[in-house]
């Protein structure tokens, strides 16, 4: 028969303590299972905080705690989450600095900390915990890959000890909830940068619409702005060597001076290294960078990033962005203004494309324009006036002049600066071939382009161009050589480029075409006056030298017989000489009014005529009628014509007609201008003045023959003559 079997006190403990045992890991298990359910049911950070919180106290039987998370930028430790609290006590503990306190002290060491009796303890540092009556309080990191992401603190107002076990548990709660802080960021992160990249490919969307570079980079800040919530940002676009800001956050950026600050590519700042360096920048604590440069105005700046816009000719311009916060941007951030920098920078260069295009255009639309104004004007000096007033006007050049050569000189006769006609400049003359852009495109005949006329050897500096950064200059060219030189210059560095060497050269040929013409016009005008003098004292020798040689003839032997007694035949002489005066007075009256500076092309025919009849016929004696029905101005063509045929038959009317009463009548139909000028002169018979050449027939013939028109002559010895002419319009 078997013993039953029998089991020692000892033994019993043993069993007793570990059933204890299992029933508290089971107890453990199941909290870290709640936990684990509250922290992985959402991503989103409050609700897991507030769960994970409530579950905690719970299970430990608390009656108040909190969540602390530990800024990254500032290094404090703020509520994110409480229970069992009034408001104000967590208004009086919050903002905790890392190291300050119980809480404090566990984000600094990463270490849980068991305060029994927290009124006893000197370490605390916010004495509303203990004027709110709490004894007990334990505190635990909230890790996430060894680092301290905040701390919970668990309270109590009795007096409490926790067990090594219960801290244990603890632990393992607050690694459970850092790893679900730690997921919600990430998820949010993950969040914010696809909202964020939507966000850019909508601008980016938008900007390619955008082909005014100003409106452009405005629109870029404002976007980022409004999208991002940057409240100090930029953008700066190449200029040479330099940068310079061209659009900006805060909204005042203009007030503050911003616009003045212009940076050096490579050098100075962190956009100025960006640019040089194309590559972006991130910079956590902008006081432990050589590289910052501060903003010249009130804006306090502690982090910053700036990412460069580059295309495929290089680095365009620089983003940069700034923040109050230490440690405000971080490599998500840089990633996206970067790939907005990419798609601005592509947008700049389209815009620029645009421009450029729309600005080459409009240069060639006003070549044209200039050129046929310019090809109208025949006086050399009101030539070369309207050239650099035009091309200041339309391209708003600061300088432009013109200098024509003048034996060994370029000789500048034309010139404005900043504004016309306010600022006409004449700069002296240069020696061609000498110093000078200048003297060497006159020497040479090839253009010059001075991106920075201070590398350039060749420039030659006037106190009164002080400001001048870059130049070109072209030559003016005539089938004979170079003639002059039209020069321009800008007070910004790079302002010309290759499309400004062809239109300024287009210009160029244009304007020495023009002035070769006055030239010509000139000379031909010059000649002109000497045959009209030569004329004239031809016509003053055939006429009214022979008139005065005739009167002197009479008076002579009208005297001679007024001696001789002969009364009767000193009258007979008297009354040739009385006719031969108003002969010789009828003809100059003629020739002082072909002297006088013809009004036909600025007035028009009708002025014209009326002008003729009162200045020669009615001086004369001769009763004038004249009627006008043509409204608008006839062609220029037809009015020369008319107005040469109408002086003719005057002319004849008053030399040989001996008429008192002419009229004339212009009248214009449809599609036909009729003259008629009529006189009760002696008269002729027009076959017999045909075949002797008089009167000026033939002249008048070929002048209405010229116009396409019709001649109608009617004249009979002692009836007086009428001149009718038809032209068609």
């Amino acid at each position: 028969m078997s013993r039953p079997l029998l089991t020692t006190k000892p033994a019993r403990a043993r069993l007793r303590e570990l059933e204890r045992q299992v029933a508290n890991r089971t107890k453990e298990l199941a909290t870290l299972k709640a936990i684990a359910a509250v922290t992985s049911h959402s991503l989103r950070l409050q609700e897991i905080l507030t769960g994970a919180l409530e579950k905690t106290l719970e299970v430990t039987e608390l009656e108040a705690g909190g969540i602390y998370l530990l800024q990254k930028d500032n290094q404090l430790l703020t509520i994110g989450a409480y229970k069992g609290l009034s408001a104000q006590f967590i208004a009086e503990i919050d903002n905790l600095k890392v190291g300050e306190g119980f809480s404090g002290r566990v984000a600094q060491t990463g270490e849980a900390l068991i305060v029994p009796d927290v009124s006893a303890d000197p370490r605390l540092t916010r004495l509303i915990v203990q004027e709110g009556g709490f004894h007990a309080l334990a505190v635990i990191p909230l890790l996430a890959r060894g680092k301290v992401l905040g701390s919970m603190f668990l309270m109590t107002r009795r007096y409490r000890d926790f067990s090594t076990q219960e801290m244990e548990l603890l632990k393992s709660i607050g690694h459970q909830i850092g790893v679900a802080i730690e997921n919600a960021r990430l998820f949010d992160a993950e969040q914010r940068r696809a909202e964020q990249f939507r966000v850019i490919n909508e601008v980016g969307r938008h900007l390619t619409s955008i082909l005014d570079v100003d409106q452009l980079l405005e629109e870029i800040v404002q976007a980022l702005h409004k999208a991002f919530g940057y409240g100090v940002l930029g953008i700066a676009l190449v200029e040479g060597d330099t940068l310079v800001i061209k659009a900006a956050i805060p909204h005042n950026w203009r007030e503050l001076g911003i616009p003045a600050l212009r940076l050096q590519v490579g050098g100075q700042g962190v956009i100025g290294w960006v640019a040089g360096a194309g590559q972006p920048l991130l910079v956590p604590d902008v006081s432990q960078d050589p590289r910052y440069l501060p903003w010249p105005a009130n804006i306090q700046t502690r982090s910053e990033m700036a990412v460069p816009l580059k295309t495929k000719s290089g680095t365009i311009g620089v983003l940069n962005v700034e923040s109050d916060r230490l440690n405000a941007f971080d490599e998500s951030d840089l990633a996206v203004v970067q790939a907005l920098a990419n798609q601005a920078a592509i947008a700049v260069e389209n815009a620029r494309h645009f421009h450029t295009e729309q600005r080459r255009a409009e240069q060639f639309r006003v070549i044209s324009e200039v050129g046929r104004h310019i090809t109208s004007i025949l006086d050399v000096e009101q030539l070369l006036q309207e050239i650099v007033r035009l091309i200041k006007e339309t391209f708003g050049y600061y300088l432009v002049t013109i200098g024509l050569i003048e034996g060994e000189q370029l000789v500048f006769k034309a010139g404005v600066k900043t504004r016309w006609p306010e600022s006409q400049f004449i700069p002296g003359p240069v020696k061609v071939g000498g110093h000078g852009i200048t003297a060497w495109v006159a020497a040479t005949g090839e253009p010059l382009l001075a991106a920075d006329v201070s590398q350039e050897p060749r420039y030659l500096f006037w106190p009164d161009t002080a400001e001048t950064r870059s130049e070109l200059a072209v030559a003016l060219k005539t089938k004979a050589g170079i003639i002059g030189v039209l020069n321009v210059e800008s007070d910004q560095l790079n302002a010309f480029d290759e499309s400004d060497v062809t239109v300024l050269q287009s210009l160029a040929h244009q304007a020495a075409i023009a002035l070769e013409n006055a030239r010509l016009y000139n000379q031909a005008q010059q000649a002109a006056v000497l045959e009209e003098r030569q004329r004239l004292a031809r016509d003053l020798h055939d006429s009214v030298s022979q008139a005065l040689y005739g009167m002197t003839l009479y008076s002579q032997a009208a005297a001679s017989q007024l001696s001789a007694g002969c009364t009767e035949r000193a009258a007979d002489y008297l009354r040739e000489l009385q006719d031969t005066a108003q002969e010789a007075l009828a003809e100059m009256r003629l020739l002082i009014f072909e002297l006088r500076p013809p009004i036909l092309e600025e007035e028009g025919l009708v002025a014209a005529l009326q002008s003729r009849l009162q200045a020669v016929e009615g001086r004369a004696g001769l009763r004038t009628e004249f009627q006008a029905e043509v409204g608008e101005r006839l062609p220029p063509r037809i009015e020369e014509g008319l107005y040469r045929i109408a002086q003719e038959v005057l002319n004849n009317a008053v030399k040989h007609a001996r008429a008192r009463n002419i009229a004339v009548h212009l009248r214009r139909q449809e599609r036909t201008v009729t003259l008629a000028i009529s006189d009760d002169g002696v008269g002729f018979d027009p076959a017999t003045a045909r075949r002797q050449g008089g009167l000026g027939l033939s002249a008048v013939e070929e002048r209405a023959t010229e116009l396409g028109g019709r001649l109608t002559l009617q004249s009979q010895p002692g009836e007086g003559t009428r001149v009718l002419v038809e032209v068609g319009l």
